[in-house]
């Protein structure tokens, strides 16, 4: 199956690394994004992301991508999760929570009350 070039293109220029640069999820998206931009008759959109997510690795993300094929090919609702555990592990998700609930305002800004209140 042919992905247009133009699709190509736009993945090898955001490729992702693995190194907290960029988070999995917002990676996820974009691959997600531009594949609702065009359809490939007779294959699946998986098989597509599949492909599109392979092209879009490298360094540190794409070693550990060899590791997950052992030989066999994997469907995108198995990467998507093996994607997350490895570069998102738990650790970071409890960071990210507590960011968000110890949240508080700055310089004495008072945020809105929410309706119902």
């Amino acid at each position: 199956f042919k992905i247009p070039m133009k699709i190509v293109e736009r993945v090898m220029d955001n490729r992702y690394v693995g190194d907290g640069t960029i988070h999995p999820g917002d990676h996820l998206l974009f691959i997600h994004e531009l594949c609702e931009l065009f359809k490939c008759a007779g294959i699946s959109m998986n098989k597509v992301k599949r492909k599109l997510f392979s092209l879009s690795l490298k360094g540190r993300a794409v070693e550990w991508y060899k590791t997950l094929k052992d030989g066999r090919p994997i469907d995108w609702e198995e990467i998507v999760p093996l994607f997350y555990s490895k570069f998102y592990p738990p650790s970071e998700i409890h960071k990210d929570r507590n960011h968000i609930y110890n949240f508080w305002p700055h310089d004495g800004k008072v945020l809105p009350k929410r309706g119902g209140d």
